[in-house]
């Protein structure tokens, strides 16, 4: 069955939410479909107004103006924003709401406008799948569009819903999310800053394939797909140290040695891999990778057991959590997969890590005495990466010593096999099963997220009384149902000694007691035996802001976070505002004061150098110089647009308190 105009027309919604599809040339025949769930009756007549004979021709080819599709559009995302409530939105957000609305409007245009050139290309690309929309905004930006395409498609090309492969449309969803991205511009969240970044870009775009071609498209694209590995860039390293290429070894077995390491033979038996590591899963090898700048970097790779009965989902979870968080504080970063589905043989690729957590407190020249400044700054990064996942609506639950990795002096978190990233229909709410977790009815209970603060807890307590063995450790605690150290006294003994080395080493004159105390006390609450007992998020976030406040008041150095490259980073800020100020000088208006002052410098340090103190100060600079210049010619549109910058330059490591003052009273004034 296919659907003329004249069957659009005849459409009819009834009250279970059904479409009816009727067939004029015998009525008695009725096909119905759930296909499109509306939240509304009232939803009915808002479509019946659209005009199928001012988008139909456009969709088909035909060369239609955009200002003809922008009226369609913002009539289909005005009624969608009616579905919001909007009684439960501060009133002074109203303006961004509108303007928000415009932003999408905006997109849709260039969307629809092309994707009817290239028709092999869906804006599926562009989708982030399931949960993972709750986590990125621009995810749930490019949903709402892919549910919005298939919205016009159904209504205005000849379609059989039977022969269709186009997923039904749940307005429901499309409300939720647009009600979850009018928080987005409440400033509940960062995200929506790059969103807008990208709209900067993509608003000058022509084509699908500019699109596709840009730096944060294919950021976007790896988030949901990850990056697939050559094969032929790959190599193992075997035991006397050679590099083995990966298709030598791909169709190897893993074999168990005498010394219970897992071993591979290559195809010409030249060489022997043995494994570094293993765990439930997957077992652990070393490896290189051949970059795309002929580059040779060191990697961990993860082959997965191939005898598990789920060993492809065990794989996708690990993966796509992996590359969803990739570029986010001390995260040990995956750089590529490798899958080949007839052998069921699936790999993980990530950075290669100096040692573990673990290890190192087993290294006889590492003891927390000696090494001060390093053991609070692990402190510090672990309780960062823990408060920036629980951010991300992510929940690690296994937090160890082993799974926390040392590279280049700072503490990652690396293995993300047990991670999953939270839903609505999963709010904070997951079955345990993991190491660190309270072991009581594991298999029937259910818990929340704050067995994470628990794993970090314990993990925290091994660290600082230098006890590796967790199991050790995790017994005594189920055994006495109290908290998890073995003696309050010597764990302040040695976090007294860690602060005091420190203090001593950079002969700081500062009180430390109430420090130690105010962490004794919020460690023992995060290791509670009872979950309604134990911290909160907003604990551990006040645990880390007194341990960074602490590190920096003893070293005069300020944190800084490892962060692999961020969807903007430093240097593509610094660009942004490098055009808008050139462009303003080129205007003839004579709106900017101390003229080039700053310029040439940045331009000469972008060229130079990686992303540096003196880059941000500039680029800052400037944004005040831009701002101070829109704000003259009345210029509200880059008033905001210098906001959104503002607030983006608020996450980067290189701004200081007083900047970051000065930056929201600027903002702030900002409508």
């Amino acid at each position: 069955m296919t659907t003329s105009e004249e069957q659009i027309k005849k459409i009819s919604i009834n009250q279970n939410q059904e479409i009816e599809y009727h067939n004029l040339k015998d009525e008695r025949e009725k096909h119905t479909k759930s296909w499109v769930h509306y939240p509304r009756p009232y939803m009915d007549d808002v479509f019946k107004q659209l005009d199928p004979e001012k988008i139909k021709p456009f969709c088909k080819g035909s060369d239609k103006s955009v200002q003809e599709i922008y009226v369609v559009v913002k009539g289909i995302s005005r009624t969608l924003l009616s579905e919001i409530e909007v009684s439960k939105i501060n009133l002074q957000y109203e303006n961004k709401i509108v303007r928000f609305e415009c932003l999408i409007c905006d997109i849709l245009e260039i969307a629809i406008k092309y994707e009817h050139k290239l028709p092999e290309i869906t804006l599926e690309d562009f989708v982030l799948s399931d949960e993972r929309n709750k986590v990125y905004a621009y995810g749930e930006l490019f949903y709402l569009l892919n549910l919005y395409s298939d919205n016009i498609k159904w209504f205005f090309i000849d379609f059989d819903p039977a022969k269709s492969n186009i997923k039904p449309i749940n307005l429901n969803n499309v409300r939720l999310n647009l009600k979850r991205m009018v928080e987005l511009c409440n400033g509940k969240e960062s995200s929506y800053n790059e969103i807008k970044m990208f709209l900067f870009d993509l608003c000058h775009m022509n084509s699908i394939q500019n699109i596709l071609q840009h730096g944060y498209y294919q950021k976007i694209y790896n988030r949901k797909h990850g990056v697939r590995i050559n094969s032929k860039d790959l190599f193992f390293i075997s035991t006397d140290g050679k590099e083995v290429s990966f298709e030598n070894v791909i169709d190897s077995e893993p074999v168990s040695s005498i010394s219970s390491k897992i071993v591979l033979k290559p195809k010409d038996k030249s060489s022997s891999i043995q494994s570094i590591g293993r765990g439930g899963a997957a077992f652990i090898f070393k490896g290189k990778l051949k970059t795309k700048d002929n580059e040779e970097i060191d990697v961990s790779i993860k082959q997965f057991k191939s005898n598990l009965p789920n060993t492809k989902w065990v794989f996708q979870r690990e993966k796509g959590m992996s590359f969803l968080v990739n570029d986010q504080i001390n995260i040990l970063p995956v750089v590529g997969y490798y899958a080949d589905k007839s052998t069921k043989k699936y790999y993980l690729i990530r950075t290669w890590a100096d040692t573990t957590l673990e290890n190192e407190l087993k290294t006889p020249k590492f003891e927390l005495q000696n090494n001060p400044e390093k053991s609070l700054t692990y402190i510090i990064d672990i309780l960062s990466c823990a408060i920036n996942f629980k951010n991300l609506g992510c929940f690690n639950r296994d937090y160890k010593l082993n799974n926390i990795f040392i590279k280049d002096g700072k503490a990652l978190v690396g293995d993300l096999g047990t991670a999953i990233a939270l839903s609505p229909t999963n709010p904070g709410v997951t079955k345990m099963y993991t190491p660190l977790m309270l072991p009581d009815d594991w298999d029937k209970a259910e818990d929340k997220t704050t067995n994470d603060i628990y794993s970090i807890g314990i993990t925290l307590s091994n660290f600082l009384m230098s006890q590796s063995n967790t199991e050790k450790l995790r017994t005594q605690v189920i055994d006495s149902k109290k908290n998890g150290l073995y003696s309050e006294d010597d764990f302040v003994k040695q976090l007294y000694l860690i602060v005091y080395a420190v203090k001593t080493q950079n002969g700081i004159s500062l009180e430390l007691n109430n420090y130690i105390e105010e962490f004794k006390k919020t460690l023992l609450k995060m290791m509670a035996y009872e979950c309604e007992k134990r911290a909160t998020w907003d604990d551990v976030q006040n645990l880390l802001n007194l341990t960074i406040k602490t590190y920096e008041s003893l070293t005069h150095k300020k944190y800084l976070p490892c962060v692999s490259k961020k969807l903007f980073t430093l240097k593509d800020v610094s660009k942004r505002i490098l055009q808008w100020y050139s462009n303003l000088l080129s205007s003839n208006e004579d709106i900017i004061e101390n003229k080039f002052f700053g310029y040439s410098e940045l331009v000469s340090n972008i060229e130079q150098n990686e992303p540096n103190q003196e880059m941000f100060d500039l680029t800052l600079k400037l944004v005040e110089d831009v701002l101070f210049a829109a704000s003259k010619r009345n210029d509200n549109n880059l008033m905001m647009d210098c906001k959104t910058i503002f607030e983006v330059l608020k996450t980067y490591p290189f701004i200081s308190d007083e900047q970051k003052s000065m930056v929201e009273y600027l903002s702030s004034l900002i409508n």
